[in-house]
């Protein structure tokens, strides 16, 4: 057999959040520069990074093997803790091996993260039996921490035979796993392993190096990575958990005591087991997954009944308005709809009425329009948006267009107070399974990195640099680095950091402390960025034509709450599914309230009915800049640019607002000031 070798025990950062440092990108690198055929991706208890990993892996014409390290336990449910008692969890390797393993692979994350979860994803393999969730699935016996290394460590053979049985029933193939560790402890688990084998008749044994880190020579920068994330002290924990060659393996377990002729067979199972599994089809750019619409029986299709719903709209919006300027509206749905067909949104059409109408049969207050869906008529004529295009000028085309890839997002603005009763509405119209949050990831900044790397190199007795980076250097390094306003996913202004990188190559200062303290610098440009902590997207919910699971694995937010362990864009972008944003606004909530207190409805502030040319508005608000408690108005640029700009009717407020942008809003503040 060629001399090969494939990595089956690799955790990422994204999956192994401040336990692993290793990006998905950075590990398909590793397998394509060493000539490995494929490589596998086990996070502990997630498998958040399996929808990049997997683009990754297609883009290098390597075989992904999606995995996860399970925590499994004698019973998931059971919450007892104490200082005289603590359930033990054990490491378990699952590897999906066909499209059938993948879809039980979801399952099992799913329940373990969120009916198991207790401090840690759990699950019992008995349960995975019994509901036959180990079908298509490979599992191998783990890490120093797997029930079979913990049971030989302490003399427990017939608990470990047990245990072996029943994993054999459980999934197609279990392996007894050993690890290319360079140090004596491993080696002696090792030969446990190889010695158990023997004696239950199996060679069935693979070899891992259970990496958290790409090179050897990163392991001093996982460390302190590790240290500043969970303040443990690693010490040899991860000797040797880095990705490794053939050669790495051989040379490794050669200088210890250990039958080499097994370490060769476990290097070929390695192998055969990326043969057995399947290029499983994960649904990468698949059509847009439209969630399941009722369409009447006079209809042929979703564009049929969408139109019908347009042209019925349409009469209604428009009954007032004289027949020249119906007509310059005809015009403009004549041009939308065969953009909106050809696009296929016309069930995504249908979708935003049904959950528009239904806020609205609730009372529930609802913005105006946000982002380009203002610029579509035809969502004026559904009653999603309140916004004439046509009246404002709008181009269509700015939200929908025929050489539009990824599918148009509409955001809903809603009151924050019941905005929870929207959640609730998606999953009565199409299915409590079919709708999951989101979930992010927050990062380690470069100002936290720089401060954190230098407290542990400064206070570490090994350190070259101890004692000598003290908190005063470290505060006035990290505020070399600026911040730049951009914007975030839901189109808000926010601040981000500028990377140390970018930063070392125009401060002077920056520059000389770098060549004071290199490997403060070295160990801040690895580890900034890196994700530290998964939570709820504050807006993002998919609403799909099936159960979620079934497209990826369910977790548990802080509060208990269930949402999916993928992020927004390889949920929306790769994997085709409907995301809508619910945007809870405060705003509409004090308007609201107002509206109550004067005895009047949101039908009374009706932007198609208001006189927008009232000047008292203009002259008492906008033009000196009182627009504290104004929506997008109220920061300090926008309302300097009120004031410079003499705002003196409704066009001029637009046009400051759209200028309110970090894009434009230097360019524009020097023009203002001419």
């Amino acid at each position: 057999m060629e001399q090969n070798f494939v990595n089956l025990h690799v955790h990422t950062a994204i999956g192994s959040l401040l336990d692993s440092i290793a990006k998905i990108p950075d590990v398909v690198k590793f397998a394509v520069d060493n000539n490995q055929p494929a490589i596998a991706i086990t996070d502990h208890g997630y498998m958040s990074g399996f929808v990049e990993f997997v683009k990754e892996c297609k883009a290098y014409g390597v075989k992904p093997i999606i995995g996860e390290e399970a925590y499994e336990v004698d019973n998931a449910l059971e919450r007892a803790d104490t200082k005289d008692y603590k359930q033990p969890r054990y490491h378990l390797i699952l590897l999906a091996r066909n499209k059938k393993g993948l879809e039980n692979l979801f399952k099992i994350s799913s329940w373990a993260a969120t009916e198991g979860f207790y401090k840690k994803p759990l699950i019992e393999v008995e349960r995975i039996k019994e509901n036959g969730w180990g079908e298509g699935i490979i599992a191998c016996s783990a890490c120093m921490i797997g029930r079979i290394s913990k049971y030989l460590e302490l003399g427990k053979k017939q608990e470990a035979r047990a245990f072996y049985k029943l994993a054999n029933e459980t999934f197609d193939k279990f392996y007894l796993e050993i690890q290319s560790h360079p140090n004596e402890y491993q080696m002696q688990l090792n030969n446990n392993i190889l010695q158990f084998a023997k004696e239950v008749g199996t060679d069935d044994i693979i070899i891992t190096t259970d990496a958290h880190m790409i090179t050897r020579d990163q392991q001093e920068a996982h460390n302190i990575f590790v240290k500043i994330g969970t303040e443990r002290e690693v010490g040899e924990t991860y000797d040797g958990c880095f990705l490794q060659t053939y050669q790495d393996v051989i040379d490794i377990c050669s200088g210890y005591d250990i039958n080499m002729d097994l370490v060769q067979k476990a290097i070929e199972n390695t192998v055969k087991i990326a043969d057995m599994i399947e290029n499983i089809d994960i649904g990468l750019y698949q059509d847009n997954q439209m969630p399941i619409i009722d369409i009447p029986e006079q209809f042929e299709n979703g564009d049929q009944y969408v139109e019908h719903l347009i042209w019925e709209g349409f009469e209604e919006r428009f009954k007032d308005l004289p027949e020249d300027k119906k007509e310059k509206r005809r015009e403009r749905i004549r041009e939308e709809l065969p953009v909106i067909e050809a696009l296929h949104y016309s069930e995504y059409f249908i979708m935003l009425q049904m959950l528009t109408n239904a806020a609205k049969a609730k009372g529930i207050p609802l913005g105006y329009s946000r982002g380009s869906g203002g610029n579509c008529l035809c969502l004026y004529c559904l009653g999603v948006t309140q916004i004439d295009s046509v009246r404002w000028k709008l181009d269509f085309s700015r939200f929908a267009n025929l050489g539009r890839r990824s599918m148009a997002d509409y955001d809903m603005d809603i009151s924050r107070n019941r905005r929870r009763e929207i959640i609730e509405i998606s999953e009565e119209l199409f299915g409590k399974d079919n709708v999951a949050p989101i979930c992010t990831y927050n990062t380690l900044s470069t100002k936290v990195a720089i401060r954190d790397i230098g407290k542990v190199l400064d206070e570490d007795p090994d350190s070259p640099y101890y004692k000598k980076i003290p908190y005063n250097l470290r505060d006035e390094v990290a505020k070399m680095i600026p911040t730049v306003k951009t914007l975030d996913d839901l189109g808000e202004e926010v601040e981000k950091e500028e990377t140390l990188q970018n930063v070392l190559s125009v401060n002077p200062k920056m520059t000389s402390v770098y060549q004071q303290f290199p490997k403060w610098f070295y160990y801040v440009l690895q580890l900034e960025g890196l994700p530290k902590s998964r939570g709820r997207h504050a807006a993002g919910t998919i609403i799909a034509p099936k159960p979620v699971v079934e497209y990826a694995p369910l977790c548990q937010d802080k509060d208990g709450a269930t949402m999916l362990q993928i992020e927004m864009h390889a949920a929306m972008d790769d994997l085709s599914l409907i995301k809508m944003d619910f945007l809870g606004l405060k705003t509409l909530d004090v308007v609201d309230d107002a509206l109550k207190i004067a005895g009047l409805t949101w039908d009374d502030v009706d932007i198609n009915h208001l006189d927008l040319d009232d000047k008292a508005v203009y002259d008492n608000i906008y033009k000196i800049g009182q627009t504290v408690g104004v929506f997008q108005m109220e920061s300090l640029e926008a309302r300097k640019m009120c004031i410079q700009a003499k705002a003196n009717d409704v066009e001029d407020v637009i046009a400051i607002n759209a200028a309110n942008r970090p894009r434009y809003k230097r360019w524009i503040s020097r023009i203002l000031c001419q």
